[in-house]
């Protein structure tokens, strides 16, 4: 959050939340720069968690229950901005991440950022 205040979006951003969780990321965006959020999560579980946030802080996120493999080009064209906090914990995750921000630079997607803790896997994607 203190990138996106020091870096903040373009008004009205398109923003992909991936591996949104509760949806901290994501409100924090809608309700602080007017972003249009999509949050994904693998775990459907999350959604009355993200959806009783958003409420609460008086913002709108879609949600849609989905991996980050599942989004082709075309699917992440209509996005400019992918955020992703704390999604690096398992090897077998990198190539999949790794053809997804392929898929996203193809597609246009001007900004990608991703935050984590320092896992080994996080270091293979640099």
């Amino acid at each position: 959050m203190d990138y996106l205040t020091t870096y903040p979006p373009q008004p009205n951003a398109r923003v992909l939340d991936v591996g949104c969780g509760w949806g901290l990321t994501s409100i924090f965006l809608a309700k602080q720069f007017g972003a249009d959020v999509t949050a994904i999560d693998i775990d459907p579980g999350v959604e009355p968690f993200l959806t009783l946030q958003a409420s609460i802080n008086d913002c709108f996120i879609r949600f849609r229950e989905a991996r980050f493999e599942g989004f082709s080009q075309e699917d992440l064209g209509h996005f400019h901005i992918i955020v992703a906090a704390d999604i690096c914990f398992w090897d077998e995750m990198v190539k999949p991440l790794i053809d997804f921000i392929h898929r996203a630079i193809e597609a246009g997607v001007k900004q990608i950022n991703i935050a984590d803790p320092g896992r080994p896997p996080y270091w293979e994607l640099l």
